[in-house]
């Protein structure tokens, strides 16, 4: 099972005013930070997030408070090993987000 579908997230290309938009889209309304934060993502936001979910994921020293993307924060926990998106009590496994990411790379990348 991919990370897409454990989170019930979907990526979509749809055409948009002549122009081709990479869509993020889910069925469950408790991934819809999720998704958003992953829409709002690019290749160099994307990669920068993925390394960073590495580190952490290596017990390397980071900041806890990644940055935001669109207004979309991202914090990484690694005394949990978890990461929360945006201004939610929920917090989702390190592993689980940088694969969200990969596969997201993978499909804008592509």
């Amino acid at each position: 099972m991919t990370k897409k579908q454990k989170y019930s997230i979907s990526f979509q290309r749809q055409v948009i005013s002549g122009a081709i938009e990479n869509i993020v889209s889910t069925t469950n309304i408790e991934n819809k930070l999720i998704a958003i934060h992953i829409e709002n993502s690019g290749v160099i936001d994307t990669k920068s997030q993925i390394e960073e979910l590495q580190k952490a994921l290596n017990n390397e020293k980071i900041q806890q408070h990644w940055g935001e993307i669109r207004g979309s924060q991202l914090d990484i926990f690694v005394s949990s090993g978890t990461v929360q998106i945006g201004y939610t009590n929920r917090e989702i496994p390190l592993n689980d987000f940088k694969g969200l990411l990969e596969e997201w790379l993978e499909f804008i990348t592509h």
